[in-house]
């Protein structure tokens, strides 16, 4: 009877120690999954900060026909219509309009406001 007795107290404790084992197991795999979790996302962040884009802006336009074109030479001029501000893009999405001058003596543009939708809904945030 007291083998009997033993032998349940030992699978019983064996049981407990199994499940503790078990619960600090998966505490672990949980800890560093979140590690591994926020490395991944501070790793994506840096390299979409660091992507290159091609930045442009539009001065000025006018309207030819291609007849016009063809009898272009060097030396020639192209009369353009110059606006009053720029529409700035960002891999050719409209991103910003800008007026253009000169900073530093170099041609340069300021923001006047943004294009982008997640500016458009809350234009006072200019930290976005």
């Amino acid at each position: 009877m007291s083998a009997l007795v033993l032998a349940i107290f030992l699978f019983g404790y064996n049981t407990m120690v199994r499940r503790q084992n078990i619960r600090a197991h998966h505490e672990q795999i949980g800890e560093v999954a979140a590690t591994l979790a926020v490395a991944g996302a501070n790793l994506l962040a840096e390299q979409i900060q660091s992507a290159e884009v091609t930045v442009s802006a539009e001065f000025a336009q006018t309207s030819a026909t291609v007849a016009d074109l063809l009898r272009l030479k060097p030396g020639d001029f192209i009369a353009l219509d110059l606006k009053q501000s720029a529409i700035v893009r960002v891999d050719d999405v409209p991103f910003f309009e800008c007026r253009y001058g000169i900073s530093n003596k170099r041609y340069a543009v300021r923001i006047q406001s943004f294009l982008t939708a997640r500016h458009e809904a809350d234009p006072g945030d200019s930290q976005s």
